[in-house]
């Protein structure tokens, strides 16, 4: 019986080769996009799963809000870890991770090199975490002051092939570390990243750290025996806050703990790690997966039941012949998981051949590794089987049901039921498929925006350098130096929140608060002529200038939030401010405002506008920010670098564009937008396909009925009107149901933005109007070739 059921498949595939074919290529492609978007989605949820504790793990955070100014950190300050396990013996091992804001310059002999990821640990990390070691002994790696780990990939940049234990790397031309241990390539799906790990005890300020509760800089992980022990733990964490907190800050601290696992999706804090990613786009993604499967069901559905008209007669001498509704129910099954299958094993070849593309496109080394994922087999044999019943089972139970009398007789081919049918599988289709287009475009035009808004400063030609010791104590002839080349215009210096860098927040005590209530507020550390480089707009008061002397040690300039949010907008000037020094309980500076300048988008426009404090210094420098020309860039940039050799030669020059810094903040939209773009393509790529064969079909039952048309003088035009009409009030319906669906998904996704686009109906009429145009030109291929047949030999059809 099975192989007679096999033989039959066979046959009718061999026999229906359109039909075949465009069943089979898109139940390839949705399952392809399937597979593709489940293996993105599972690398998304295996972040730090590798780790044998990592269901005991968790993170503290602190939540600061001092008199005004709500910050959710990832981090907590230095001294709260001992505490925590000295107050509670339920904690099995603690430790800390601590980067600086800059890079640093780690040298060996000739070879040196600025880096990025230099971090400094508690030995305890390798009992915490399960990092691999190439070379060394994680027992022993970080014991000495001295000491340090540094990855495979750091090994061969700075020794080659030769041995790197015992190996000395010089730390900022002021401190010498040695190799002690190899690590592996760290996975990528670890919310960790770091090239370099040296202990504490090797910090040049590590003593002063030891008793600074004030700075929330270090990353703090705590192993617990269950989950319900966390969940006591941070029950007590309030009283351990006023235990040990400073009396100033401690009603303005609140820690949390979070689960290790939780951290990449479900953690969008300040001052993590790294970029995380978003538990939302996960669900985005999963939800088109199952709606381009579904329409890759519904084709095949569509098709089967259109069919039914050719197999009414098969079906009825089945049943005249004895065979039974579950015999046929199975066979048209097989069929369908047959052809599924089939499917499948082109969807595999399909995503061997676009997965280094999605890769790409979605920034992660994503693999099948089918013999060590197998996972990725059982998923595939799954979705082939769900995929053949699901696309099989009605046309099966459908078809199975003609009964034979009527068939026979030519009576039954088909029913309006199954028509009604048909007709909602196809609007369903089309109806995600314009939602898709809808939600592309709004998310290319709110990434416009974010590219095309007035920030309220200038940003093009402005190179950002990271500044060192040398060069700011000599900067006045650096930048004398520099302004002798025609391209570069202007030159300035600043620390801080400079625009397209992380935030420095500070105790801000205005006239009027009381010291043991200070206010958070970001602090902008500038130079003389900030302003000018930045084209910020002043609405009161003036810049900092050299011809008054005291501005460097007592002078204050605000935004227009901050003169609001203080009630200084009408007299802001000459009002007194002081600030405590980052991580102290000493106040770093007093003065007095001299000016307000416009609002300007310091952060990404996912944020408000928050006050902002400005002050100038010659300390604390981090960044030369130089304006240049738009002609002839590259030598510009040359020169620079020639004047930074000269005095900086021991430090490497690195530089970056502010605009392109700028686009970092909207990285992860951007990505979304492609990645659903190619996506919408395939799914509406699917429906067409699957309404090319409907068409043709629909063309072949009425082949008849058009020659009789055309005899008694029906045009082209006329027949080929006769043959779309229906489709397009198809697609119109598909609009009616994709429009407030989208509207409300869309609407949702934009309340992310604290700045977003107002989008009209004109990108709903656009979607649907490209929907209908693409589904007519689809659609009108069959309809004219019906229409062209010559009348005689429709007549002798059947």
């Amino acid at each position: 019986m099975l192989q007679n059921y096999l033989k039959i498949a066979l046959r009718n595939l061999s026999k229906h080769k359109a039909y075949s074919f465009i069943n089979i290529l898109g139940l390839a492609v949705g399952i392809a996009c399937c597979v593709l978007i489940l293996l993105f989605v599972q690398d998304e949820l295996s972040y730090d799963t590798f780790h044998d504790k990592a269901d005991r793990i968790y993170r503290l955070t602190d939540k600061v809000n001092w008199s005004g100014g709500l910050e959710n950190v990832s981090s907590v300050p230095f001294p709260v870890a001992p505490a925590l396990q000295n107050d509670f013996p339920q904690i099995e091992q603690a430790c800390r991770l601590f980067r600086s804001s800059q890079s640093v310059t780690i040298r060996h002999e000739d070879i040196q090199f600025a880096e990025p990821k230099f971090l400094f640990s508690d030995p305890s990390i390798f009992e915490v975490f399960s990092f691999e070691f190439a070379q060394g002994d994680p027992a022993t790696a970080l014991q000495g002051a001295d000491q340090v780990v540094i990855t495979e990939a750091i090994a061969t940049k700075y020794f080659g092939d030769e041995n790197p234990i015992g190996k000395l790397l010089e730390y900022q031309n002021t401190k010498t570390f040695t190799v002690s241990g190899v690590l592996k390539p760290l996975p990528q799906n670890s919310h960790m990243e770091f090239d370099f790990l040296a202990p504490f005890e090797g910090h040049p300020n590590v003593r002063q750290l030891e008793q600074n509760w004030f700075w929330t800089a270090f990353w703090t992980y705590l192993v617990l025996p269950d989950a319900n022990t966390a969940a006591e733990l941070e029950a007590q964490l309030p009283d351990f806050t006023q235990k040990h907190f400073p009396e100033s800050i401690r009603d303005g601290s609140v820690l949390s703990l979070q689960r290790l696992t939780d951290i990449h999706l479900h953690s969008q804090l300040t001052n993590e790690i790294k970029a995380n990613g978003n538990i939302m786009y996960v669900y985005v993604f999963s939800t088109i997966a199952v709606l381009i499967l579904l329409i890759a069901c519904i084709n095949f559905m569509n098709l089967a039941t259109a069919r039914s008209a050719g197999r009414a007669k098969e079906i009825g001498l089945r049943k005249v012949l004895g065979a039974y509704r579950s015999n046929l129910v199975k066979q048209f099954l097989g069929e369908a998981i047959l052809m599924s299958l089939i499917a499948t094993v082109l969807a595999v070849c399909l995503v061997e051949i676009s997965l280094p593309m999605f890769s790409s496109l979605s920034g992660k080394a994503l693999a099948t590794n089918y013999s060590e994922n197998l996972s990725i087999i059982g998923i595939l044999a799954a979705i082939g089987l769900l995929v053949g019943f699901i696309a099989g089972g009605y046309p099966a139970f459908f078809l199975s049901a003609f009964r034979p009398a009527g068939v026979l007789k030519g009576n039954e081919r088909g029913s309006s039921g199954s028509n009604r049918l048909r007709q909602v599988l196809v609007v369903a289709q089309f109806a995600v498929s314009i939602a898709l287009l809808i939600g592309i475009g709004i998310i290319g035009n709110q990434i416009d925006y974010f590219r095309n808004k007035d920030l309220g400063f200038s940003k093009d030609q402005i190179i950002i350098v990271k500044s060192r010791p040398q060069v700011n104590l000599q900067f006045s002839a650096f930048e004398n130096e520099l302004l002798q080349h025609p391209g570069v215009l202007e030159v300035t210096r600043a620390m801080g929140s400079i625009p397209g860098e992380p935030t420095w927040t500070f105790r801000v005590v205005p006239e009027g608060t009381e010291r043991e209530k200070p206010k958070a507020m970001p602090i902008l550390y500038v130079d003389y002529d900030f302003a000018d480089v930045f084209g910020l707009k002043f609405t009161a008061g003036r810049d900092f200038s050299e011809d008054f002397p005291a501005d460097r040690e007592s002078a204050f300039i605000l935004n227009e939030t901050a003169a609001r949010e203080l009630g200084w907008e009408e007299d802001a000037l000459g009002r007194k401010i002081e600030f405590f020094g980052a991580g102290t309980s000493e106040i770093e500076k007093s003065g007095q405002v001299v000016g307000v300048v416009k609002d300007f988008h310091f952060k990404s426009l996912h944020e408000r506008i928050e006050p902002l404090l400005i002050t100038v210094t010659w300390e604390r420098m981090g960044h030369i920010t130089t304006k240049v020309s738009a002609s002839n860039i590259p030598e510009t940039l040359a020169f620079l670098e020639q004047k930074w050799n000269a005095f900086a030669p021991e430090w490497p020059f690195r530089y970056s564009f502010l605009d392109k810094n700028l686009e970092n903040y909207y990285r992860q939209e951007a990505k979304l937008s492609e990645i659903i773009q190619y996506f919408t393509f395939l799914a509406i790529f699917i429906a067409c396909l699957g309404l090319f064969g409907l068409a043709s079909f629909t063309a072949e039952q009425r082949t008849r009925e058009i020659g009789v048309r055309k005899v008694l003088g029906a045009s082209v035009g006329n027949i080929v009107l006769l043959l779309t009409r229906q489709f397009v009030w198809l697609i119109l319906a598909a609009n009616l149901i994709a429009w407030p669906l989208a509207y409300f998904a869309m609407n949702n996704w934009l309340q992310n933005f604290a700045y977003r686009i107002d989008f009209g109906w004109s990108i709903f009429l656009i979607a649907g109007g490209a929907a209908l145009l693409i589904a007519l030109l689809t659609v009108g291929y069959q309809a004219v070739k019906a229409a062209l047949t010559d009348p005689v030999k429709a007549l002798r059809y059947e």
